[in-house]
Formats: C-alpha cells, sequence, structure tokens
C-alpha cells in the first residue's frame, strides 16, 4: 500500500503506488498532533507530540530550523505545555525526533509553521 499517484490528459491515465518505505506504520512512529503542518501560529506556541505504532520510543528531541531545541529523556510523548519560541517571524521548521527501541534508531516527524 502506499501513495496513489493519478495522471490524467487526452492519452491515458494510470496510477502508480508507491513503496512502503515513504513512510506509515513501519517507520514513521512520531505523530505531532498539534500543531498541524503549514499553521500560522504567535512566536510562542505550544506543541504536543507522541509516539505510537508497533514500535516503542524511550527518549524525544525537539528541533527548531535544524538546531537541538530541547530534550526530554525516558519519555514517549512530550509533557504537556512544552512550548517553543521562534527566533523571529517567518517559516520554521519543526522536527521531532524520537528513538525507536525496536529498531534502534531515531525516527522523526516534521511541520512547519508561519509567522506573520
Amino acid at each position: 500500500m502506499g501513495i496513489p499517484c493519478y495522471k490524467a490528459d487526452k492519452h491515458n491515465q494510470f496510477t502508480v503506488s508507491f513503496p512502503n518505505t515513504f513512510g506509515g506504520p513501519d517507520t514513521e512512529i512520531v505523530h505531532i498532533t498539534a500543531p498541524l503542518d503549514g499553521n500560522h501560529v504567535p512566536l510562542t506556541f505550544g506543541i504536543s507530540a507522541a509516539a505510537h505504532g508497533p514500535d516503542a520510543a524511550a527518549h524525544m528531541q525537539i528541533y527548531l530550523d535544524g538546531l537541538k531545541y530541547a530534550d526530554y529523556p525516558s519519555v514517549s510523548s512530550l509533557p504537556s505545555g512544552t512550548v517553543i519560541t521562534l527566533p523571529g517571524p517567518g517559516v520554521h521548521r519543526v522536527g521531532i525526533l524520537a528513538y525507536d527501541n525496536i529498531k534502534v534508531a531515531w525516527v522523526k516527524s516534521v511541520i512547519y509553521v508561519i509567522n506573520p
């Protein structure tokens, strides 16, 4: 199962399925629940994320524009009330990394937020 791709023109129409390495429950266990990707946010905003899926996580980190912002050892979800302060207006990349105990690797989820 993958992401369907549709192409339609006067000559043909076809569907292509991408392999499951694109994400999904086999690889991605981190889910950012708030804010959503592309949301407009104030300079200081709350964030929530948790590790779900078949694998267990035991360590989480927040990255803001590629730099480590916060580190939470021994957790599988961000503590309630976790906030991020943006350095200024513009589009910013927020990444949440979790350590997957089964695969012995870091997995991530990324969103982009906008401050006018």
